[in-house]
């Protein structure tokens, strides 16, 4: 009996299933006289034939049936309903899933900006010299600066500029706007651009005016914190009814305060 088990119960589910796949087929026919018979539903010689589901057989005539009811149309359409509904479900499990990738994946990039992005106060020593000399509109010039300011991103900074220049053997003090671009930040070797605005004030009272300072040159990255400058300036100052320009190489070292964030 033990060993009959495995056999018998495969056995009993298979009948069980096909008696309710059965019940699925089974019309009801109903008469004009209120009587109502379920099982199958065929057609003989013109005259309805039904057997009930005890098995029982009964001809009737069109003129007394007054309507059969047939289940598998009902059962199909549901079926098609629970198809529908499937789909729609798989669907929206797809969109769903869908919209979690795209979300996971602008986290992902927001997670690694956040990771690489470098901000933070910062100290820039310049050190520059001219390449020209003097004339009638370019002059000699050696200048040393201080920046303080903030970098905001990997690849923009801002700061204040005070300058001691010495050109054409006349001191200046400059104060400026510094604004600098490294291209790759984070790269150990990043070209940049930098400009600076502000006044240049003639110590002797004289030559006094507004300065524009354009640098390009790269920027090596020794760590997140330290970094060394080279690059080529030229620099405007304009006076009252006149200009000056200038043509050199500057050298700057930046010390970066703590990574943020």
């Amino acid at each position: 009996m033990i060993l009959m088990c495995p056999v018998m119960m495969p056995c009993a589910y298979a009948s069980s299933y096909e008696v309710a796949s059965q019940q699925d087929i089974y019309k009801t026919v109903y008469l004009k006289n209120g009587t109502e018979i379920k099982g199958t539903v065929t057609e003989e010689d013109g005259m309805i034939k039904v057997v009930s589901v005890s098995g029982d057989v009964f001809y009737f005539s069109k003129e007394e049936v007054r309507e059969i009811e047939d289940p598998t149309k009902a059962v199909m359409r549901q079926r098609m309903r629970d198809s529908l509904q499937l789909v729609k479900e798989q669907q929206l499990a797809f969109k769903q899933q869908k919209k979690d990738s795209l979300q996971s994946v602008r986290m992902q990039k927001r997670e690694f900006r956040r990771e690489n992005r470098l901000s933070g106060y910062f100290l820039s020593l310049d050190f520059g010299s001219t390449l020209t000399p003097s004339s009638a509109k370019f002059s000699k010039m050696a200048s040393a600066a201080i920046i303080n300011g903030y970098r905001l991103c990997n690849w923009f900074q801002a700061g204040v500029g005070l300058e001691y220049a010495h050109y054409n053997y006349r001191p200046s003090f400059d104060i400026y706007l510094h604004l600098k671009s490294p291209f790759l930040g984070r790269k150990k070797v990043s070209p940049y651009i930098s400009e600076d605005l502000g006044y240049r004030a003639d110590l002797g009272g004289i030559f006094s005016g507004i300065l524009s300072t354009t640098s390009l040159g790269v920027q090596f990255n020794i760590n997140d914190r330290n970094a060394i400058s080279l690059g080529v300036v030229y620099s405007l100052t304009a006076y009252e009814s006149d200009e000056w320009h200038s043509l050199g190489l500057k050298l700057a070292y930046t010390f970066y305060g703590n990574k943020k964030k």
